[in-house]
């Protein structure tokens, strides 16, 4: 069986084809990858895929048949049995609508479109996201999916990523192979915290640091939790879901079962940094005014799209996910003690430049 997958050479991508390979004998793996990134892939490939037969295939999920010239590539995709992995997306919380619409719809309908066409498919996993459920409070299940309205959602990342997700269980209705894994906040590894870009819960532990000559102010409450899973929690859960023939068809919350509040987040941040704990808190409203002024976003290298997620609480369940997992020794590391290895790994590293975002 060959195994093809997208969103190489990705920080994820890399982690999990490597996870893959490890755990189950591939006849070849077939990794799409945009040109500017083929020799990247060809390296990085070659230094953890060792002696396993590897095509790096030049594409692009965003046109008709993802963008694959090379015909012999086409024909081997769609004839010889394969499992598929789907991870190319744009993760920006500040993507603009139409690239965001293009790579994460388009991009995702274009896949699926080959993946129907692929005569002997063992199964295509789609990498979703927790955050499809968009406005959605209190506990959401792994079937609970909104439609695909703009202002179900804080930003157009979670509504195209819902809607592309709305693409895959269409197909799966029309009998297409297919799981979803709905990922939490994807940090570093939980044992070296190694990441290949600050984002995320990361821009809260660089705000602290920001601000580590002034008081630093609480955003609001923080009292909602803030669903993060580190990367070697993330590629052992999916390794061991797909290792499952009865886990087609179904949806996995690749989530933290306890997570931490974003009050807790910033706290243990602080500590790690050697800063006093928040003394005083200021308004969000007063902070998002604040921050709609492009310098002080650059300042603080904080995006304004971030600052909803400090003071909005969601609950993920993860019923399908611990079912899975049931008797395989995978499970989520303790949230505190990832926070503590982010900003030990975050004040080692906050020198090199290609770990940040340059924020809009």
């Amino acid at each position: 069986m060959n195994l093809f997958m997208t969103g190489f050479p990705g920080f994820i991508a890399s982690r999990l084809v490597s996870g893959l390979v490890k755990d189950r004998s591939y006849d070849r793996v077939m990794l799409l990858v945009e040109s500017k990134f083929a020799e990247t892939a060809r390296r990085t490939a070659a230094k953890i895929l060792g002696q396993t037969p590897v095509d790096i295939i030049e594409g692009d999920i965003t046109q008709d048949r993802m963008g694959i010239t090379d015909e012999q590539a086409w024909a081997r995709l769609l004839n010889e049995p394969a499992e598929w992995w789907h991870l190319a997306a744009l993760y920006r919380l500040d993507a603009e609508p139409e690239p965001s619409q293009r790579i994460n719809v388009d991009g995702t309908r274009h896949v699926l479109e080959a993946a129907k066409q692929c005569q002997q498919l063992d199964r295509l996993n789609y990498v979703s996201t927790a955050y499809v459920s968009g406005w959605l409070k209190g506990v959401v299940q792994e079937d609970d999916l909104p439609e695909p309205k703009l202002e179900n959602f804080k930003n157009h990342y979670e509504h195209t990523k819902n809607a592309a997700e709305w693409l895959v269980r269409d197909a799966m209705k029309e009998g297409l192979p297919a799981s979803i894994y709905r990922f939490g906040i994807v940090i570093g590894d939980s044992k070296t915290g190694q990441t290949q870009k600050f984002d995320g819960p990361y821009f809260f532990i660089k705000y602290v640091d920001k601000l580590r000559f002034l008081p630093l102010p609480a955003i609001g409450a923080m009292e909602a939790r803030i669903n993060t899973v580190p990367v070697d929690y993330v590629i052992a859960a999916c390794v061991a879901i797909r290792r499952k023939a009865d886990t087609v068809g179904k949806c996995f919350h690749i989530v933290d079962p306890s997570p931490i509040t974003t009050g807790e987040l910033y706290r243990l941040a602080a500590s790690e940094l050697g800063r006093r704990p928040p003394r005083f808190r200021v308004s969000p409203k007063w902070m998002e005014h604040l921050m709609r002024r492009r310098f002080v976003r650059r300042l603080y290298e904080l995006p304004l799209e971030t600052l909803v997620y400090a003071n909005f609480d969601v609950q993920y369940d993860a019923t399908n996910t611990q079912a899975a997992l049931a008797g395989t020794g995978v499970t989520c590391p303790d949230a505190r003690e990832c926070v503590r290895t982010m900003a030990k790994f975050y004040q080692a590293n906050k020198h090199r430049r290609e770990l940040h975002l340059e924020v809009h």
